[in-house]
């Protein structure tokens, strides 16, 4: 079985702290990040909204801390549970971001040093993702050693297309292990997976297991005793990692983002996002379509519904995952029940797009549809050579645990 433990997240322009044109690091004083809605409303705007229900919809605000944690700190705060608040997405970390949510009841303003929230309106549904444009970036640049050549690799990546790559913080950050986790846990690797888990890397929740581990629990118990969400989001961590592999392997084909013919297509909806995925001929209508954005080459996520799919990059999925050891059965047994996989887009944009030289340093600006990384982008951008994330010393075991 192929070792599936360094996932790339660029081809030769991965983020590193040794970038050639500039660097830049994710803190809350140089990355700021702010949730943009369908209807074009900025959260960092904190915009007006009209509305009436059971609910309230405001602004969330934090520094330095996680989503996870905010949700947390900002239900504390609330004296509500954080499975009642509604967020459309996880936000960097290690930045100041601004993001949409929902909480029940009328809640005023919450005011504190790491998070915030402000009330905008009411309503009565919880907040969903697919409300959600996607994101607008402020990045601060340093280390610049050439003006002239950040310019124009900012202008060429602003044209585009750029590979739409998983960036390193969907698997824990350039260090990151969780799609390790989620490939043991595929495989019912208990042991391998709990003791992933338990090295410290992962949210906090090691403390929970250990907690279920000393209480007695077998390591599959504790294991699926989880929340089911941090286990879906180990599982994908995988399913991203295969993605991101099959990308490098057709951009180094040179066959990317055209990658075959007939093609997996997203027709783009009224907000210029890629809606529903047909597979159609290549034409030169369809080269023109795709250079002005209006449809998106697509490319399937590892899931049962590999099996009904077709062409050159379904087929190099299935050997991807056997490589791994993993079968589409897998997927149909896994830890939180059936996961059928899915497409996403190949490419994607900058939008509003500028670049501003402040003295010491250079401000990024750059809107993102939703789920595309600004690291992606910056790699892009301040060049290096690659890297990959998550090399943890042992490999995986060839046999599925009991």
């Amino acid at each position: 079985m192929t070792d599936c433990r360094s996932i790339t997240t660029g081809l030769n322009h991965t983020p590193s702290y040794g970038m050639r044109r500039g660097s830049f690091g994710s803190s809350p004083e140089t990355l700021f990040v702010s949730e943009i809605h369908l209807n074009g409303a900025s959260a960092r705007e904190l915009p007006a909204w009209q509305g009436a229900g059971r609910l309230t919809l405001g602004v969330l605000r934090k520094l330095g801390v996680s989503t996870h944690a905010a949700v947390s700190m900002l239900a504390k705060a609330c004296g509500c549970s954080s499975g009642s608040i509604g967020y459309a997405g996880l936000k960097d970390a290690w930045a100041t971001t601004w993001q949409f949510v929902t909480l029940s009841g009328r809640v005023g303003r919450v005011e504190g040093s790491a998070v915030s929230f402000v009330p905008l309106s009411g309503r009565n549904t919880p907040l969903s993702s697919k409300e959600i444009w996607g994101n607008e970036f402020e990045a601060r640049i340093f280390n610049v050693r050439s003006p002239a050549e950040l310019i124009q690799a900012f202008e060429t990546a602003s044209r585009g297309p750029l590979p739409a790559f998983f960036g390193p913080q969907r698997f824990g950050g350039f260090n990151g292990d969780t799609h390790l986790i989620g490939h043991h846990l595929l495989r019912q690797e208990w042991s391998a997976a709990t003791e992933a888990i338990l090295s410290g890397r992962n949210g906090g929740y090691e403390a929970a297991l250990q907690d279920k581990l000393a209480a007695g629990q077998g390591e599959a118990e504790a294991l699926l005793s989880l929340p089911s969400s941090l286990l879906k989001l180990f599982v994908n961590a995988y399913q991203a990692s295969v993605f991101n592999r099959l990308l490098q392997f057709l951009i180094k084909s040179e066959k990317w983002p055209i990658y075959e013919d007939p093609l997996y297509l997203g027709e783009v909806d009224r907000f210029g996002l890629p809606s529903r995925t047909t597979l159609s001929p290549v034409s030169n209508l369809t080269h023109s379509l795709l250079k002005t954005k209006k449809l998106f080459p697509m490319l399937p996520l590892p899931g049962t519904n590999l099996a009904l799919l077709k062409g050159v990059a379904a087929a190099r999925v299935l050997e991807l995952l056997s490589q791994d050891g993993v079968s589409l059965a897998d997927f149909r047994k896994g830890p939180t029940g059936e996961i059928g996989g899915g497409f996403r887009q190949a490419c994607f944009w900058l939008e509003k797009a500028s670049l501003h030289s402040l003295g010491n340093h250079f401000l990024a600006r750059f809107n993102l549809s939703r789920g595309m990384y600004a690291t992606v982008a910056l790699q892009e951008i301040l060049g290096g050579d690659a890297v990959t994330v998550g090399r943890p010393g042992a490999g995986s075991s060839d046999a599925h645990g009991g």
